[in-house]
């Protein structure tokens, strides 16, 4: 049974944060503190840099580092915590509606589901989030933390298995992004796969040799002392696990006294704690049994440390039994194997314990998101439909402004038109009246002409001798000047319809004295004016005019003069 502890497993337990860009200093500095464990610094930097930031996408990436903090710190009530930030940042995103805020989002949700054992939902969160963060540019420090989780997590998730392609990308975007601190892990992480592949086959210890040899190489170059430290023990530690798989037990020891010369008085206990244990698994391949044992002690004495899970006490406690049973130390073997077996069932509790309450959160967080998208939906259609009724409220205002507006210019130009119709009218009538006025003139005038030409004939007649032929002659011209042709001539001028409408009126009943009558009668010509004209009686004209009205049916209430001069022609 392999019972020494990789590095390479633990190698980047914190890295879960995330530079939103390849040039973020602020994220590369917090990614050095979260990895170095400085977490009040840590801590501290989040808040100023992150979340007191206006930037509400700064936020996001602040909330994904507070989730990481409460992962690596493991406080009891972290879970709750981490669930509580998670959702901060899932609600703001859904604000900002970014995508890239979603990217950071979702590789927060690996880091809970993670937590919960839900690897499908884990692999789902993980790659969205990389199909993100590719369609961007300057984002290789992001993804190569993205390939460095799931890396790390290969061995914990049964649905992922060892592949090269993802160690060789991990790289890849390592090297892009040109941080020191990512390369170095990168070639890390490489030689750890070959170095595990070289448990079955011996040809890979070459490349775990060379790639771990390349880390090293640029450890020493982070600027960074406390990174570049850790980084360089991590090159001890896991050279010294290929020299132990070797049995160069020599060499081996020598590159793990060379860790402890750099990692003696870190504060970060865990990895000192793999590599007591290691030296003491090397030392039982030895068979010296006591210094294995010594070391085992070593690594037991830190066992306070929240970070020593009881994962790996198990391995630890068993390490010892063997070490105590070498040494014939039966009473002591036993007590550790016991406390082997009551660290296991604590363990099984505490992971029931902890998964049931991280599932009863998550699918209680599920179910609540459900009932929200459920309002969602609900609330889209209502929205939907208020829209519709919006826009159907909008566009008729606009048609019924554009209407009144219509109605409006087109009563206007009506009006118009009927005020110049009105002015026209008003204007024709006094044309009218003028022209009835210069025809009555010009009637009265022919009609004092006739009498008094009629009166200069009666004189003559009376005055001169008898003469046939001269009497003819007088009566002709007598007949001429009563002839009606003049005053009919003058008022065809003005409307040329006038006697044939009265003709219409009467059915064509009309004499020509009829229609003298009713020319002077148009002519504004009162009865003792058509008398005269007419050499007639004035009663003789009131019984010609009665006679007329009857003929072109004028009512009894209406009177004739006024039906004639505003009859319609």
């Amino acid at each position: 049974m392999k019972r020494y502890i990789s590095i390479l497993i633990l190698l980047l337990l914190p890295v879960f944060s995330l530079a939103q860009s390849d040039t973020d200093k602020d994220q590369q500095d917090l990614y050095s503190l979260l990895f170095v464990r400085k977490l009040p610094e840590a801590k501290i930097f989040i808040d100023s840099r992150f979340l007191k930031s206006e930037s509400r996408s700064r936020q996001i990436i602040g909330y994904v580092y507070l989730i990481l903090y409460y992962k690596i710190n493991d406080e009891q009530d972290g879970n709750d915590q981490l669930l509580k930030t998670l959702q901060k940042a899932q609600d703001i995103a859904k604000e900002t509606g970014n995508e890239i805020d979603e990217a950071y989002v979702e590789y927060a949700n690996t880091i809970y589901y993670q937590k919960i054992n839900k690897w499908d939902l884990y692999i789902k969160s993980l790659q969205k989030s990389i199909s993100i963060f590719k369609k961007r540019p300057h984002e290789n420090f992001m993804l190569t933390l993205l390939y460095y989780s799931k890396l790390m997590n290969t061995e914990a998730n049964p649905l992922e298995n060892r592949n090269v392609t993802d160690y060789t990308l991990a790289l890849k975007y390592a090297l892009q992004s040109k941080n020191k601190f990512l390369i170095s892990s990168g070639y890390n992480f490489l030689g750890g796969f070959y170095a595990y592949q070289n448990n079955t086959a011996k040809k890979y210890k070459d490349s775990a040799i060379t790639a771990f040899n390349q880390s090293l190489k640029i450890a020493q170059q982070v600027q960074n002392s406390y990174v570049s430290k850790k980084l360089q023990f991590f090159y001890y530690t896991n050279i010294g696990s290929i020299y132990t798989n070797d049995r160069e037990y020599s060499k081996a020891l020598a590159n793990y006294n060379k860790g402890l010369q750099l990692y003696n008085n870190d504060k970060d206990k865990f990895y000192l704690w793999s590599l007591f244990n290691n030296i003491g698994y090397t030392y039982a391949l030895m068979q010296d049994n006591n210094l294995a044992l010594k070391y085992y002690l070593k690594a037991e004495s830190m066992n306070a440390d929240k970070q020593i899970t009881d994962k790996y006490k198990v391995k630890l406690y068993l390490n010892i039994s063997e070490a105590y049973e070498k040494l014939r130390m039966l009473d002591k073997a036993l007590e550790y194997e016991k406390k082997c077996k009551e660290t296991i069932i604590a363990l099984d509790k505490r992971l029931y314990d902890d998964n049931s309450k991280s599932l009863d959160t998550f699918y209680q967080t599920e179910q609540e998101k459900n009932i929200l998208k459920e309002k969602n939906i609900a609330y889209k259609k209502y929205e939907m439909w208020y829209i519709s009724a919006i826009i159907s409220t909008v566009l008729g205002l606009i048609l019924l402004f554009f209407t009144l507006d219509y109605r409006k210019k087109l009563n206007k130009r009506t009006t118009s038109l009927l005020e110049s119709e009105k002015e026209k009218l008003h204007m024709e009538n006094e044309l009218s009246i003028m022209k009835q006025e210069q025809l009555q003139r010009q009637a009265l005038a022919t009609s004092i002409q006739l009498q008094h030409k009629n009166t200069f004939i009666n004189e003559l007649k009376v005055n001169m001798p008898k003469d046939k032929k001269l009497n003819h002659l007088l009566k002709d011209e007598q007949l001429i000047d009563n002839n009606f042709n003049t005053i009919r001539d003058i008022i065809q001028e003005t409307h040329p319809n006038f006697f044939k409408r009265l003709n219409e009126l009467a059915k064509n009943r009309l004499t020509n004295l009829d229609l003298k009558y009713a020319a002077y009668i148009y002519l504004n010509m009162d009865n003792m004016q058509i008398s005269t004209a007419l050499k007639v009686d004035p009663k003789t004209v009131s019984v010609t005019k009665y006679r007329l009205k009857q003929k072109l049916g004028v009512g009894k209430g209406q009177d004739l003069n006024t039906f004639i001069r505003t009859m319609k022609y």
